[in-house]
């Protein structure tokens, strides 16, 4: 697009006109944030080539003239320097320099939320204090299911989405009530005063969340605090749930007590165990455990097993109820 000239009165006669271009319209003036994304863009590879150099290299092993290493040699080849302003850099552009769709990028969101829960930093202190070895296990981790993100020097783009992690959940736990010894009091409410009257099993999520009288914004909140907390109980994800250890559930379900106390109303905190076995149950329908560092068991890759039926993986499909029964019964108690 052409720019129009200004006329411009010239400073050398009073009544001589001058035609000038306006430079700040062709070169404009960039941002911080718009300099580091245009850097990104000129250093990564478009996601047609990265597929192209896929597809070379899946040719190559049909032939028997590559190994398992060229494809490292190819990923690490394409280097992204540390931009100016890493702060700054918006997750949209590292997705894209990713090439992931929504699916795959929000599976890497949750390998780095569950790497970073298992690795029990203190929340307590700020993120430049915590210790490097820790953060370096939790970005080599990270790096084992995604071999995509070594292009990014000294993990830059994993901190970067770390910190945000860190700092969406800080605000959480400002906004969470500071769990004490007499916060039941303060609750003037009575403990295990609700019954589970049906199997846990058959209790759906959101007449729980009514009982306690959460918001959209508070009940995402308990769903995150009994996440994290069974990826640090370190559960064994190959053995079915009844052999579990009851020990380690009852650190789950009190963890997530202490931190919110209006889930003490309920009897023998069944409330609490159906919301675990509901995260257990997606979990192994999915085909995939959460990837955690710190489990029994080492992952060397994401599992691609096909999902389970619904009937098989929990019995939450079997034999449920009319809708109306839960509801009935819920409101006599």
């Amino acid at each position: 697009m052409l720019v129009r000239p200004r006329l411009w009165l010239s400073t050398e006669s009073s009544n001589s006109w001058t035609k000038r271009i306006d430079l700040k319209r062709i070169y404009p003036q960039y941002t911080l944030r718009q300099k580091s994304d245009h850097e990104i863009r000129l250093f990564s590879s478009s996601h047609r080539v990265f597929k192209e150099d896929v597809v070379g290299t899946k040719l190559d092993k049909r032939t028997n003239h590559s190994s398992s290493s060229s494809t490292n040699n190819n990923v690490s080849a394409r280097v992204i320097p540390r931009p100016t302003a890493v702060s700054r850099t918006r997750t949209k552009v590292i997705r894209t320099a990713l090439g992931y769709n929504k699916e795959k990028w929000n599976v890497l969101l949750s390998c780095v939320r569950d790497n970073l829960a298992a690795a029990q930093l203190d929340w307590s202190i700020a993120w430049e204090a915590q210790k490097p070895e820790k953060l370096a296990e939790v970005f080599n981790a990270v790096e084992e299911h995604f071999p995509d993100t070594r292009r990014f020097a000294d993990h830059w783009a994993l901190k970067r989405l770390a910190i945000q992690y860190w700092n969406q959940r800080k605000y959480q736990l400002r906004m969470m009530r500071d769990p004490t010894s007499s916060s039941k009091a303060k609750d003037d409410v009575p403990a295990r005063n609700i019954p589970c009257l049906i199997p846990t099993y058959k209790v759906p999520m959101k007449h729980i969340r009514t009982t306690i009288g959460y918001d959209q914004r508070k009940w995402n909140r308990l769903r995150t605090c009994l996440r994290e907390n069974i990826v640090i109980a370190r559960l064994k994800w190959s053995l079915h749930w009844r052999f579990q250890k009851p020990e380690k559930l009852r650190q789950v379900y009190d963890a997530v007590e202490n931190h919110f106390p209006e889930m003490r109303r309920f009897a023998e905190q069944w409330a609490a165990k159906a919301m675990t076995k509901v995260f257990w149950d997606s979990c192994k329908r999915r085909g995939r455990q959460p990837f955690s560092l710190f489990t029994d068991e080492s992952i060397d890759s994401p599992k691609s097993t096909k999902p389970i039926k619904k009937n098989k993986a929990s019995g939450r499909g079997r034999g449920r109820p009319p809708k109306n029964k839960h509801r009935r019964i819920l409101d006599s108690i």
